[in-house]
């Protein structure tokens, strides 16, 4: 398949070094690739827009705390769905703009989420799963953080 000359990390909004320390904040696992990959030149691409990212992960602790409307429910769930369709294209634009003919990419994500946003990349580009030893390490760290961001925006 080639060198790695993009990598690309759910949950990451920042480029260069505060990208890799964002990264190294999901998972030690997970930075250890990544840090190998950017040593030998790849570069780390932030693939989420913030703001998006943060409504994302917003909606579902609103859900979480509907009771009794039905309405209320399948009015937020359709902000929830909205604001993941929006972050799903703005993944799939940032791979699409960055990859150039013949590069190589790395895209580390949940297996959910790349389910949602494969169909939309660009047909010229070929994903290949792969799921090496540490694969349940990074998705464990990937949904620790997640969880953690959700208690965080929660508390706020």
């Amino acid at each position: 398949m080639g060198e790695v000359s993009h990598v690309f990390v759910e949950s990451v909004t920042k480029e260069g070094k505060t990208g890799l320390d964002m990264v190294k904040q999901l998972s030690e696992e997970c930075y250890g690739i990544v840090k190998e990959k950017v040593d030998k030149g790849a570069k780390l691409i932030a693939v989420e827009n913030e703001e998006i990212l943060n409504e994302f992960m917003d909606w579902p602790l609103c859900l979480s705390v509907i009771r009794r409307s039905q309405k209320v429910f399948t009015k937020v769930f359709e902000f929830h769905q909205n604001a993941r369709n929006r972050r799903n294209k703005e993944i799939a634009k940032k791979i699409d703009e960055s990859l150039k003919k013949n590069d190589c990419g790395l895209l580390l994500m949940t297996d959910e989420n790349r389910m949602q946003i494969q169909p939309i990349l660009s047909s010229d580009i070929q994903v290949f799963l792969v799921h090496p030893p540490a694969y349940n390490d990074v998705m464990r760290g990937f949904r620790e953080f997640l969880q953690k961001q959700s208690q965080t925006q929660h508390q706020r």
